[in-house]
């Protein structure tokens, strides 16, 4: 059975200027307000015109759970952001982070955060375990840069934000 988008798939985001794509046309919906009628998601754009799932095809737009780890354009920032090292700096907001896959790079004084099979955190003199703070903060920060962490692109549920689509910045 395939699985259909629900309110609880998207209410973390609403509070952050969702948009919304029409997919057989392909415009953008510049969402309002959302609510529900039994099952069925439905939205009103700025101009009071209501959109029913069930009637109209439409996905909520979402940048890719990829977009972590690459330099990605997000709202409120005036030059493209790895979004791994805004969470880390939320997280861990005593350290200098750096991103960098090569853990031989590492300098004293600088955490750098990469990836090579795991995750992993090294000040240059071996690896590091630090515990994890402002875990709601991680949360709030993906849904209010519309990053998908609940793998709903993968089930076809949002249309992924693209370098050439991107209707938030």
């Amino acid at each position: 059975m395939m699985k259909t988008l629900t309110h609880k798939d998207i209410a973390i985001y609403l509070p952050y200027d969702l948009k919304w794509s029409n997919i057989k046309s392909g415009r953008i919906i510049n969402m309002e307000y959302c609510y529900m009628v039994d099952e069925t998601i439905c939205i009103v754009d700025k101009k009071g015109i209501k959109y029913m799932e069930d009637i109209w095809p439409i996905l909520p737009v979402l940048y890719p759970i990829s977009c972590l780890t690459e330099p990605t354009k997000l709202e409120g920032y005036d030059e493209p952001v790895i979004p791994l090292v805004e969470l880390a700096k939320i997280a861990f907001p005593s350290v200098n982070w750096q991103f960098n896959s090569n853990i031989e790079n590492a300098t004293n004084g600088e955490f750098y955060f990469g990836y090579n099979e795991d995750f992993y955190c090294s000040d240059g003199s071996g690896l590091a375990t630090l515990h994890l703070q402002n875990q709601w903060q991680l949360f709030q920060f993906m849904a209010q840069h519309k990053i998908d962490f609940q793998g709903l692109i993968e089930q076809d549920l949002a249309v992924p934000v693209t370098e050439d689509f991107n209707p938030y910045v």
